[in-house]
């Protein structure tokens, strides 16, 4: 059996277990640059992460390529195209290779996952509050701000919030 296909599938996951885990590095650089209210650094990791994803895409036609190879060289079902059964049916050194590889890509891409919804969460509720600020500073009407009488209760005839200055 031609062991190069298998190789080359290791050399291009290892490659892209490196992309995913610089990825993953950037997440969490993000996630804190949100924290932090950084806006530049929030800026300069949102470009970084999209040349990466640009770089993964790029990778994915050589990626499918060996892939295909491997699909051809063992005859393998359609039902059994999966990493898992390329990984069984790979000669030794590269079967344990490509199973270690598989379960790094899926630990790291599952953490990443989480972090990039957290962050968008996270994006969205300080968008949320910044346009709820803006509304009361400038005194548009919205549904979700209302006004309040003298004694501080809400009050249902005026939807503009009070605002009341520092001296009195």
């Amino acid at each position: 059996m031609n062991v190069r296909p298998f190789q080359d599938l290791s050399d291009i996951l290892e490659d892209e277990l490196e992309r995913q885990e610089r990825l993953l590095r950037l997440v969490r650089a993000q996630r804190e640059a949100i924290v932090s209210r950084d806006a530049h650094a929030l800026d300069a990791r949102t470009n970084d992460i999209n040349q990466i994803v640009a770089e993964a895409a790029a990778a994915e036609s050589a990626r499918h390529a060996v892939l295909r190879e491997i699909v051809d060289m063992l005859q393998l079902p359609v039902s059994e195209q999966t990493m898992s059964h390329i990984a069984e049916h790979a000669p030794v050194p590269h079967s344990e290779r490509l199973e270690f590889q598989q379960g790094r890509l899926q630990n790291v891409m599952t953490e990443c996952h989480e972090l990039i919804y957290e962050n968008a969460r996270r994006l969205r509720r300080a968008a949320h509050i910044t346009n709820d600020y803006l509304m009361t500073v400038t005194g548009n009407e919205t549904a979700s701000l209302r006004g309040y009488s003298q004694g501080g209760s809400v009050s249902d005839n005026d939807d503009r919030p009070n605002v009341v200055n520092q001296r009195g």
